[in-house]
């Protein structure tokens, strides 16, 4: 999945919890988000004549306004690796909790279907 299928896909399911996202849908968005982010904070300090801080309005919009998005897409992906969205919760545990979920990311999703949905790349399941 490319970028722009990728971007179009988290961004039309910007309530979807259901469903499995792949890796590719998960990391550019990601990407797309923080680099939004960066921009948003850049552009802010420009027009402020402020180099201190790359938290601002712009970027304050942007969180907001792509702050569904972010879990959403973060839910599914857990889905596609086969965990519960809840498991996003593992965040809130200072430091450990990041490289938990962060590990959580990298994995590959389960063949085949789940019972959070069918497999978003079309594999037949592997039987052990």
């Amino acid at each position: 999945m490319g970028f722009g299928a990728a971007l179009k896909s988290a961004l039309t399911k910007y309530f979807s919890f259901n469903g499995r996202a792949r890796r590719s849908e998960f990391w550019w968005f990601t990407l797309f988000y923080y680099g939004l982010i960066l921009g948003a904070g850049m552009l802010g300090n420009m027009l402020s004549g402020n180099s201190g801080s790359l938290v601002g309005p712009f970027v304050a919009v942007v969180l907001f306004g792509l702050f569904l998005p972010s879990v959403s897409v973060w839910v599914r992906r857990l889905h596609d690796a086969g965990y519960s969205g809840w498991n996003l919760l593992i965040a809130l545990l200072p430091l450990l909790g990041g490289l938990i979920l962060l590990t959580f990311s990298f994995e590959d999703g389960i063949h085949g279907p789940n019972k959070y949905g069918p497999d978003p790349k079309n594999r037949p399941s592997i039987d052990y």
